[in-house]
């Protein structure tokens, strides 16, 4: 744990991820999530610290796609060699790519997604239409500094409006079991962003049955 502090102490500032990490990481740890994926690594805070929660809870893997077009020539194996350093490639799997849904072809479901790499309202959509259907009926998604995007972030409220209420646009019509069986909270968290990397807030969708049996059996899978 102490390697993992030092490590955000020094490139958590950067960002402004050092306080959301330790979140996740404290989020991953009470949760026991099994699969985590992260869209946009960066320097790896996050996935880092969901890693090391995943160490000590000895279960889980941390997915992450990154593809490196933001950042330094050596940026794959500083991924890969702070991995070694905190001792947790068991646990986390760096993907240096593109981050493109239709690519992605995963035999199990996830129990949190984090999105940190477009903000736009096209990209809201494909990122949601892909993850009703790879999440856990208990789960979560997480988009990064939405709430900056004025017409982003009004659109992903009257989407999650929308759900709720049981109207469902065209384009997920294809969910429309899922949705109408699941109840979508949507919590806008606040981050102190002294210094003004553009990193204030996150949106975060809670995805719950709203059946009450199914409530009572945190496992099931949909």
């Amino acid at each position: 744990m102490q390697n993992l502090l030092d490590f955000l102490d020094k490139y958590g500032q950067e960002y402004n991820t050092k306080d959301s990490s330790l979140f996740f990481y404290s989020l991953t740890k009470l949760k026991k999530f099994n699969y985590f994926l992260e869209l946009g690594t960066g320097l790896g805070c996050t996935s880092f610290a969901v890693a090391t929660a995943m160490k000590e809870n000895k279960k889980g893997l941390c997915i992450s796609f990154d593809n490196g077009i933001h950042q330094f020539s050596e940026y794959e194996s500083f991924i890969e060699n702070q991995s070694k350093n905190l001792n947790i490639q068991k646990h986390f799997k760096f993907n240096l790519e593109d981050i493109n849904f239709n690519n992605f072809n995963f035999n199990f479901k996830l129990d949190c997604i984090f999105s940190d790499f477009d903000r736009r309202e096209t990209s809201i959509d494909n990122l949601i239409n892909w993850s009703l259907s790879n999440v856990m009926c208990f789960s979560s998604i997480f988009i990064d500094g939405v709430a900056e995007h004025n017409s982003s972030y009004f659109y992903l409220k009257l989407l999650i409006d929308s759900f709720n209420n049981q109207k469902i646009p065209n384009n997920y019509l294809n969910h429309k079991n899922f949705i109408e069986t699941h109840t979508f909270n949507l919590i806008t968290i606040r981050k102190d962003d002294s210094l003004n990397v553009g990193q204030s807030n996150m949106c975060w969708i809670k995805i719950e049955p709203n059946n009450v049996y199914f409530k009572k059996i945190k496992q099931w899978k949909c």
